[in-house]
């Protein structure tokens, strides 16, 4: 009898043993539960910086893009001063033209060829304009491009920080509910 109760002493240590080396003690489970709410708050942590570094991404992205614009308005205003600048001495051109060949002095001649070489400055002047302008159109579209990729990306990296805080906050909310159940 003295051996019967011993092994059954034994067995009931070894099966409890058994069950304590499965089950977590209260230290582990409420670490563990720490860990993950600590995952969670990560997580969360990082949607929030992600959201707000897209938030400025855009911010900048947008005033970069007004900044294009600009450029592009004010290359669209060269180009046009300049064709404007180009057509009227054309037209000066043409009539000056009418009016050469009519000189009776050198001195006439002289002036003949002063009018017509300041038309001609006149004239490359406003074809530099519309070469600067064109240039300048040119930059406002560089920047608006790039402008429209970064609000893009910004808008991308916010839709990621909402995505990762909202699924922080339903698992959060679901431990939450779990533990009112239990």
């Amino acid at each position: 009898m003295h051996t019967l109760v011993a092994r059954t002493l034994i067995l009931a240590s070894v099966v409890l043993l058994a069950s304590c080396a499965s089950t977590q003690d209260f230290g582990e489970q409420v670490s563990a539960e720490g860990k993950t709410l600590q995952e969670l708050g990560d997580r969360w942590q990082e949607g929030r910086s992600l959201s707000i570094k897209g938030e400025k991404l855009v911010a900048e992205g947008r005033k970069q893009a007004e900044k294009g614009r600009a450029k592009i308005r004010e290359g669209e205003a060269l180009a046009a001063e300049g064709n404007a600048l180009v057509r009227a001495n054309r037209e000066a051109y043409v009539r000056q033209s009418e009016l050469s060949g009519l000189a009776e002095s050198p001195r006439d001649v002289a002036k003949e060829a002063k009018a017509l070489d300041e038309i001609s400055e006149d004239w490359d002047d406003g074809l530099d304009l519309v070469k600067k302008g064109e240039k300048r159109v040119a930059e406002g579209n560089k920047l608006l491009h790039r402008a429209e990729k970064q609000i893009s990306d910004g808008q991308s990296m916010m839709e990621r920080g909402q995505t990762l805080m909202q699924t922080s906050e339903e698992a959060y909310q679901k431990r939450k509910e779990a533990a009112r159940e239990d």
